[in-house]
């Protein structure tokens, strides 16, 4: 009996290691989630915080709007909406739709905002090459560059999806990975209600944050209808708008305790 015990934990360990070399060192990622979900995974074994920007230490009440997966058929609306605020914000795009909407594409950066690179297909990473990945990244910032002569320097991997073979890519292209602040997910992507949307980015907000919103990836009318009030409340709290490049400008290092000794 013991013997089987034996037997059956090996084989246990045997597909979990198989499986994370199939799938370049995580076993899930964005492809086992459902379909438009925007959650974080994370491959604890190969995870350094130092790499990824979740949110800054900020010197003042800045905050960080960001939109993904556009541009789409909501993003000029949107576009139309932090004008009216005079508010700042980046954009993470998908490649193949800035193709679609390249005057959108130009407007957006016209406009002052900042243009991220979300992937050239809102890439799923489950069984892809890390060749496939940089191709992704290449394409979004060529694309980018051509309609707006500046190249992309953050990248967001669609779903969140962290892992080694991500993070290479990333390096790769030289761009720095830009995630967002956990308690400022939105979840506008499940339309939850206009309500719920405005109360999940302004309930938990603080210096520093990193706001994940959607302009496309499916029907976005609540997070537009949510946008002014979210603007509204948080400029009520005193916080003002500022783009990632601007927020990372504001950052404060904070000295580790080991370091206060030196």
């Amino acid at each position: 009996m013991e013997r089987k015990k034996k037997v059956a934990v090996l084989l246990s360990l045997s597909s979990l290691l198989v499986g994370t070399i199939l799938f370049g060192g995580t076993l899930l990622g964005e492809a086992s989630l459902q379909e438009g979900s925007s959650s974080h995974f994370v491959d604890t074994a190969t995870h350094s915080d130092a790499e990824i920007i979740y949110d800054v230490t900020s010197a003042d009440k800045s905050i960080a709007l960001t939109f993904d997966d556009g541009p789409d058929e909501t993003t000029e609306s949107i576009l139309n909406v932090l004008q009216e605020y005079q508010v700042k914000a980046t954009f993470f795009v998908v490649g193949e739709n800035c193709r679609q909407r390249q005057e959108t594409v130009k407007r957006v950066f016209q406009s002052g905002h900042e243009i991220g690179n979300h992937t050239y297909t809102h890439l799923r990473f489950r069984g892809k090459t890390q060749e496939r990945v940089v191709e992704e990244i290449a394409k979004t910032n060529q694309v980018v560059y051509e309609l707006t002569g500046e190249t992309p320097k953050f990248f967001r991997p669609p779903g969140g999806t962290i892992n080694d073979m991500i993070k290479v890519a990333a390096k790769r292209e030289n761009v720095k990975i830009v995630l967002w602040t956990a308690e400022e997910d939105s979840r506008d992507w499940r339309n939850p209600g206009v309500s719920w949307i405005i109360k999940n980015v302004t309930e938990h907000a603080k210096e520093g944050s990193i706001v994940l919103l959607h302009d496309g990836g499916g029907p976005r009318r609540q997070t537009l209808q949510a946008l002014p009030t979210i603007i509204s409340i948080l400029k009520k709290k005193g916080y003002h708008f500022v783009t990632i490049s601007e927020l990372l400008q504001k950052e404060v290092k904070v000295l580790r305790p080991e370091e206060l000794l030196k």
